[in-house]
C-alpha cells in the first residue's frame, strides 16, 4: 500500500513565524514540521531555499525572500512573453 502523501502547500507568513518561534523553542526539524503539519521535506526545502538553518531562521527574512523570487519569476515570464509576442509580429 503506497504512503499517503501531503499536498505542497505554499507556506505563508503566519505559519514561518511559527515555525521561528518552534526552532527558537528548540524543536527540530521533523518535530517542527508535524506542529506546523507539513511534511519534513518541505521543511528542508524552505532552509535550503533561504540559505538557513534552523539555528538562524528568520520569518521575515524568509517571506521577504519567498515575495523576491515570485516577482523575479513573474518578470521573467513577462520578458519571455514580450520577447516571443515581438518575434510573431515581426
Amino acid at each position: 500500500m503506497p504512503i499517503a502523501r501531503k499536498p505542497y502547500v505554499s507556506l505563508n507568513a503566519e505559519k514561518r513565524l511559527e515555525i521561528e518561534q518552534l526552532f527558537k523553542n528548540g524543536y527540530g526539524i521533523e518535530e517542527t514540521a508535524a506542529k506546523v503539519d507539513i511534511s519534513y521535506t518541505s521543511l528542508y526545502r524552505e532552509l535550503r531555499l533561504n540559505d538557513m538553518t534552523e539555528y538562524d531562521y528568520n520569518a521575515t527574512i524568509a517571506q521577504d525572500n519567498c515575495l523576491n523570487r515570485k516577482r523575479a519569476a513573474k518578470i521573467a515570464r513577462r520578458r519571455k512573453w514580450e520577447i516571443e509576442n515581438a518575434a510573431k509580429n515581426q
